[in-house]
């Protein structure tokens, strides 16, 4: 292309930029210099050759336009040619990166503007010497083979953006944040000493699907899988989850624990495993699985599912023995180095002086240390411990109280004991050293599962608040209890594993075993979070039994081991979502099962629940049945649940197409939610059930006014105002009626709880809206991208997303196909869409309110419908697509 003759329309853009010449520079200007001339004529000679118009230089930058990303990607590949067979005699080889990015841009007065003239500068700013990336665009554009480097967010570019690397060579990952789901703990602390295993494991995940760190508790398995798993992050975009499996109390808790962190939400525990799998097929994945000793077999039997169906996906676990699985490639953990120059002194001393910033040891001290650390072994967990005690203690007495320790507690000879006697006796050591409250403190501290509050503390432990905190800090300063700090600035506390089994054991000891864990079951059970119906619903709830959760399921646990059945049916009546979540269905079933010794408050309670959990699961006649016991036992009593008790019967006859029946429900339940000791909470939740019969009778402006009321009704922190209002939105949205301004994202994301259950609601919604403002095509699109993630988190929620399908297959004239979705789908969530579709087809010219009649369906046509959605959604998805 000739001097002032520039490319229009769509244009790539080339930006260089030498690496590191602010350095050359201030190391010898003169060669720097000379290198510098030499670049510039490469860079004009080559471009020129290739047709390109340079439009702006800086320094050391080039800004080139092509008119085809071919010739752009040419250009720089002949440009880094040349210039790794340069002559630089007289001066430095320079290094350049290089970044082209495909667009529409503006030209005035010889330059270029708009933003994808930035953004082809960001992708450059993202490379290393050398490297040559180009955006996906262009790589689109110019149809040639890349390196895929995954989605990135660029610096000032709003989306994230997929990188291509251009010819071979290796390089640091980008300078850019990966755009990978990631679940990774952060540490606190360096890592000190382990660059050799963090290279040995990383090779070993690149040559092995699962890889398992062993080794004695206390090795440093946990810190290095964290290591490993933040170093493979930036290559792998399709995720990487970290799963703590430390406050699993039983070996049927595996699958939910890793769904959790998935955030695969499943109906079915006796399915869990295949639902991880299915969402993990795709994904060119790492999944970390640490603490895996105490269910060795679950976690096996998990992986052979998952390994199998998920081809992509790698592998890390940590436990004390392999987990026998085939294809497991096991590495053992070695200790620290040993010796005065070793890893080992380094760690002490870098502890050492993060407890005691004085602490500077001399030649002598150094010695010292080095014996302690011979005498630990170099195991991580027990220097850090010692070096805890260098606050009120030399070098020289810790050294002498160590080893009066060893030989208590090995008979003498150090050399003959296993490696766990040895963190033992650290840990023995260190509590040895605690105040006998301490020691107490510590015992009592070991029964909470998952962690606990400060406000926690004094209750289980049986002290007042001030001795508890006092005694908190003491065993925090000792390194004894961890402390986690949120981004709310709210502090909980944690026992690593090893020292909350180690206190467990003192506690069994000591006799007072029992009674603390009977008071840690009463401070849950009467926590109000579990027992007062008003605050169920509230966001604030929500996130403190998410929270809670292990403590809430151990609590329940040890209820049932009392002979206090019906304390683990009050506690298991708290955990509805967080249970259905971790497809743990069937155990709350059988918590809530429990109710024959509680008030009649209690029962109805219970009963409303398992009415609830039974429709969700489609067994409706164990839903029903669940509901008239409930409504029985409250007889004409007006008992805050009795209003659920109602609701969960009429999303059953719902279900079953019995409109009536679900009618004659909510009609009592309105009557009756009045008179309740929570009327405004109870009314809501009446009105949004009968919002849902509305719009199965085609009576969407009695829906409307429903939701409305409901929301004006409801308290200001309703955990399903968020839903409602997505339920009111479709319904004027059938009715062809504007709809309020869309926030996103909504508070879902700062809740917990049940908004997070239903946020496919507020994906569909907004897809079926973008069908009138952009057409069938774009909504198709967001349905398809938005129900494959949703589904195979929740496969409960299949029957909503086929109603946004059959809404689609309406507004093309699809009416066989529509109506064959809704012949063979289950809305759990969005019963709107069912009348909908017809009402998409040809919206009413004025108020419309038919009573639908509807044939009941027999419960066998239900599952039968239940079974058939999966393959539905398959054709849905698979014809949008195409």
């Amino acid at each position: 292309m000739s001097e002032g003759t520039r490319p229009s329309g769509t244009i790539a853009f080339l930006f260089t930029d030498v690496e590191g010449s602010t350095r050359l520079w201030a190391a010898d200007a003169d060669a720097m210099s000379a290198s510098l001339r030499l670049h510039d004529e490469v860079m004009r000679r080559v471009v020129a050759a290739h047709g390109g118009y340079v439009f702006s230089t800086a320094g050391d930058s080039f800004a080139v336009a092509f008119d085809a990303a071919s010739s752009a990607i040419d250009a720089a590949c002949a440009v880094q040619d040349a210039l790794d067979t340069a002559g630089w005699d007289r001066g430095p080889a320079l290094k350049v990166r290089m970044g082209i990015h495909v667009g529409e841009a503006e030209e005035r007065d010889g330059d270029y503007f708009g933003p994808v003239v930035n953004t082809a500068a960001r992708v450059e700013a993202a490379g290393h010497g050398g490297q040559v990336l180009i955006s996906d665009a262009t790589h689109r554009s110019a149809a040639v083979a890349g390196i895929d480097l995954g989605e990135h967010l660029l610096r000032d570019v709003a989306q994230p953006m997929r990188l291509f690397q251009i010819g071979a060579g290796t390089f640091p990952p980008l300078r850019t944040t990966s755009v990978g789901v990631t679940s990774i703990p952060s540490p606190r602390t360096s890592l000190v000493g382990r660059e050799d295993a963090i290279t040995a494991i990383r090779t070993l995940v690149a040559d092995h699907r699962l890889v398992t760190l062993t080794g004695v508790g206390g090795c440093g398995k946990t810190r290095l899988a964290i290591e490993v798993a933040d170093r493979e992050a930036p290559s792998r975009p399709a995720g990487v989850w970290f799963v703590d499996l430390t406050a699993v109390a039983d070996d049927t808790a595996v699958p939910g624990a890793v769904a959790a962190v998935l955030d695969v939400v499943t109906d079915d525990a006796s399915h869990v495993g295949a639902q991880i799998a299915t969402y993990l097929a795709p994904r060119n994945a790492l999944l970390v699985i640490d603490n895996c000793e105490h269910v060795l077999d679950e976690v096996a039997d998990l992986l052979d599912v998952i390994l199998e169906q998920a081809p992509h996906l790698r592998v890390l676990t940590t436990s004390r023995e392999a987990l026998e699985v085939e294809g497991e490639h096991t590495w053992r953990v070695p200790s620290l180095g040993l010796g005065p120059d070793s890893a080992s002194v380094r760690l002490f001393v870098e502890r050492a002086r993060a407890t005691a910033d004085d602490f500077d040891p001399d030649p002598d001290a150094i010695e010292v240390i080095a014996e302690i650390c011979e005498r630990l072994d170099g195991i991580p967990l027990a220097l850090e411990l010692a070096a805890a005690r260098v606050r009120t203690m030399s070098v020289v007495n810790l050294r002498d109280n160590l080893d009066d320790r060893f030989r208590l507690l090995s008979g003498g000879r150090r050399r003959s004991r296993q490696r766990q006697q040895t963190l033992e006796a650290t840990v023995q050591w260190s509590y040895d050293l605690l105040s006998t409250a301490e020691q107490a403190l510590l015992g009592h501290l070991a029964v909470f599962q998952g962690g606990f509050d400060p406000a926690d503390v004094a209750a289980v432990a049986d002290l007042d608040r001030p001795t508890a905190v006092d005694l908190i800090d003491a065993l925090v300063a000792k390194s004894l209890v961890d402390v986690r700090r949120s981004g709310d600035d709210s502090v909980r506390f944690r026992l690593l594993e090893t020292i909350r089994l180690f206190g467990l054991q003192r506690l069994i000891e000591s006799g007072d075993a029992e009674a603390t864990r009977d008071r840690h079951l009463e401070h849950f059970l009467t926590d109000p979070a579990v027992r007062d119906w008003s605050s169920y619903f509230q966001s604030a709830t929500s996130r403190r039994v998410e929270r809670e959760y292990e403590n809430l399921r151990g609590a329940a646990g040890w209820a049932l081991e009392r002979a206090r059945p019906s304390a683990a049916a009050i506690i298991g009546s708290a955990l509805i979502d967080e249970c259905m979540e971790r497809g743990e269905a069937n155990h709350l079933l059988a918590w809530l099962a429990h109710d024959d010794d509680l008030d009649r408050p209690g029962q109805v309670r219970c009963l409303a629940m398992a009415a609830h959990v039974r429709a969700e699961i489609f067994d409706l006649a164990g839903a029903l049945a669940a509901a008239n016991a409930a409504i029985d036992a409250a007889g004409d009593r007006p008992i805050d649940t009795l209003v659920f008790a109602h609701c969960s019967a009429a999303k059953a006859f719902m279900i079953r197409s019995d409109l009536v029946e679900a009618g004659h429900h909510l009609e009592r339940a309105l009557a009756v939610a009045p008179d309740t000791p929570s009327p405004e909470l109870n009314v809501a939740i009446a009105l949004i059930y009968r919002a849902q019969l509305h719009v199965l009778h085609d009576e969407f402006l009695e829906s409307i006014a429903d939701l409305d009321a409901a929301l004006q009704t409801a308290p200001e922190d309703f955990t399903y105002r968020d839903l409602t209002v997505d339920f009111r939105d479709l319904a004027l949205f059938f009715l062809g009626q504007d709809l309020p301004p869309r926030h996103q994202p909504r508070r879902r994301l700062a809740f917990g709880g049940f908004t997070r259950r239903y946020a496919h609601v507020h994906e569909i919604v907004d897809a079926i809206v973008t069908a009138r403002l952009a057409g069938p095509e774009r909504a198709a699109a967001r349905l398809a991208a938005g129900a494959g993630e949703s589904v195979a988190r929740r496969p409960d929620v299949i029957g909503d997303w086929l109603g946004g399908f059959a809404c689609l297959e309406a507004l093309v004239g699809e009416d066989a196909r529509a109506r064959r979705i809704l012949d063979n789908s289950i809305g759990l969530t969005l019963p709107a869409l069912r009348p909908g579709v017809e009402l998409l087809r040809q919206p009413p010219s004025g108020t419309v309110t038919s009573r639908r009649t509807q044939r009941s369906r027999p419960d066998e046509a239900v599952a039968s419908v239940a079974t058939s959605q999966p393959e539905l959604l398959k054709e849905e998805l698979a014809r949008w697509s195409s």
